[in-house]
């Protein structure tokens, strides 16, 4: 009996090693989880932040087509207003 006993005292000891096992495990897991959720989170918000940023550039490059028309514009009319000056000083003088 005192084999058996022994045999007891030692499946106890392990199942209480593997019990204080299960709960580190369960407690590094649900860590993990936790993790994942947060890292989940900052990509979305990544995502959006991205999304305006992208739109935010697309506007900006729109207004920017708009300044380069009309600087074109303003360059054209003064070379032309230049053009004509000169001819009309050549046609004058």
């Amino acid at each position: 009996m005192d084999k058996d006993q022994n045999t007891l005292i030692e499946i106890s000891s392990e199942m209480k090693v593997l019990k204080f096992m299960q709960e580190n495990n369960t407690k590094a897991i649900s860590d993990l989880a936790s993790s994942i959720k947060e890292l989940v989170t900052s990509m979305k918000e990544s995502d959006d932040l991205s999304k305006e940023a992208l739109e935010k550039a697309k506007s900006a490059h729109k207004r920017l087509d708009k300044y380069d028309k009309v600087s074109i514009w303003l360059i054209t009319l003064v070379g032309a207003a230049l053009v004509g000056a000169l001819l009309n000083l050549i046609l004058k003088g």
